[in-house]
């Protein structure tokens, strides 16, 4: 999940630190791009090699319904922080859109940037609040346009993390996020982030109730900060709703990928030295599915601002995209895709792969009716198991209900058109399977060379007790 990064798949930059590394999750084909990464790096894809109907598009905004769901909300009166590595608000995609920037590092200096090293952040904070103006190429829509973007930088690199731990310098940096205003805090970042100064940040920033966003890895794991206990971990699919090959998959992520989002094969921009020239990059990664979940929980909030960040986390796992069509076994029955199609949905249950709940789908959210949903954060575990962290009780600062429960809290609610005002009957733009994936959890810059920060896998959650999928579907085979 680094940032910008266009995916050559193999193409990560590893810069390690003696304490850090950090990892973008983005592949860049900009030949300007690759020119900083190490001779010994995999040479990433180009758009040539796609088939037609797969070349990068700006296709997310119609398969998400972005014009339908800014009818209802844009963002406005949110505030959503993000926490990266250097940015350059000048891009024509940012001009305007970014309230502040912050650093807690003495050096200021390291906040933005106008070459590759800023490509990540600027990709990805231009997926919530762009423009859509351009400079050489298509420039790209934010899923919030007009959301209160407010941008913290940990550094330059794997050498510069504030001259101090990733640990601290990341805990300090949510807190005065939440201090801030956050209301939704966005993380494309993995690494090391299951230690006491972060960990104790996140707790105080969830019992706040500020949602927190992060992205898994891309290299088929989950870590932290995705896999902290009450964050919402992104997995990535592409335009068919299928998992990315780098996005967590099966056995491995289950349990651990709360929802997926549009991630692979993506029209970004970069830099070309100086120059910023959007549409250069054909991006992927879990990166890019972080920001679009974030932003959307924007959206939707601002739509419903008497709703609990609890309540609006609700909505997103009992609203994910479906339809009806042919499973991989031949049988008929609910399929994921970007959007609700239909009527009479069947209760949604987490999947026991990387696809969550589903398929994000903030559109249709708008349809809901916030007060059928209970205030419970649907992805914090009711653990104080030493391998869940932050603790439930970290979390709420209430000693655990019921000695040695260990549960997921869901909530009652389920996913039926019942509690619906009137489901749209919108086309899913493209995606036609069910495929799910959940964003990168590593500090994952992708586009331009990545910082690298020695990735350890972080404590898993707890398993889900059995498989859960929808009724007739086929999670990641496709249909």
């Amino acid at each position: 999940m680094s940032p910008t990064t266009a995916r050559p798949t193999g193409r990560r930059h590893r810069v390690l630190a003696t304490a850090v590394a950090l990892t973008l999750g983005l592949g860049t084909t900009l030949a300007s791009t690759l020119s900083h990464a190490p001779a010994a790096q995999a040479a990433a894809h180009t758009p040539s090699v796609l088939p037609a109907a797969d070349q990068p598009t700006q296709w997310w905004y119609s398969a998400m319904g972005y014009d339908e769901l800014h009818k209802y909300g844009t963002g406005k009166g949110i505030t959503v922080a993000m926490i990266d590595v250097p940015i350059d608000p000048n891009v024509p995609e940012l001009k305007g859109k970014v309230a502040s920037v912050k650093t807690l590092c003495s050096d200021q200096s390291v906040a933005t940037a106008r070459d590759a090293s800023a490509d990540h952040a600027t990709n990805v904070a231009s997926l919530i609040v762009g423009t859509g103006r351009g400079n050489g190429g298509p420039g790209v829509r934010g899923i919030a346009p007009d959301a209160t973007l407010r941008y913290y930088a940990i550094g330059k690199g794997a050498n510069d993390i504030c001259n101090n731990s990733v640990d601290q310098t990341m805990g300090q940096t949510v807190d005065q996020a939440v201090k801030d205003g956050a209301k939704i805090i966005s993380i494309s970042l993995s690494g090391q982030f299951n230690q006491p100064f972060f960990i104790e940040a996140l707790a105080r920033a969830e019992r706040a109730g500020v949602i927190v966003v992060a992205g898994a890895d891309d290299e088929g794991g989950v870590y932290y900060p995705a896999l902290a206990n009450g964050v919402v971990s992104v997995n990535f699919v592409d335009r068919h709703g299928k998992l990315d090959p780098d996005a967590a998959h099966g056995t491995q992520s289950a349990g651990e990928v709360d929802i997926a989002a549009p991630g692979t094969n993506m029209l970004m921009g970069a830099h070309q030295g100086a120059r910023w020239v959007s549409g250069a990059c054909t991006c992927s990664g879990s990166s890019l599915a972080t920001p679009l979940v974030a932003g959307g929980l924007a959206a939707v909030w601002s739509h419903f601002p008497q709703a609990t960040g609890n309540q609006i986390l609700q909505m997103m796992v009992n609203t994910p995209g479906m339809k009806q069509g042919t499973t991989s076994h031949g049988t008929r029955g609910w399929v994921y895709d970007f959007r609700r199609v239909g009527s009479g949905f069947p209760a949604v249950k987490q999947s026991g792969g990387g696809f969550g709940w589903g398929i994000f789908d903030p559109a249709d959210m708008m349809y809901r009716q916030y007060q059928q949903f209970p205030d419970v954060n649907p992805v914090l575990e009711v653990s104080n198991a030493d391998t869940v962290l932050p603790t439930w009780s970290q979390v709420t600062g209430k000693p655990l209900p019921g000695q040695g429960a260990t549960a997921t809290a869901t909530g009652t609610a389920s996913a039926t058109s019942s509690g619906a005002a009137k489901a749209p009957s919108a086309t899913a733009g493209g995606g036609s399977s069910l495929p799910w994936l959940l964003g990168g959890v590593v500090i994952l810059l992708v586009v331009a060379g990545g910082v690298a920060m020695v990735v350890v896998r972080g404590r898993s959650r707890q398993a889900p007790a059995e498989e859960k999928t929808l009724e007739g579907s086929s999670h990641g085979s496709g249909i």
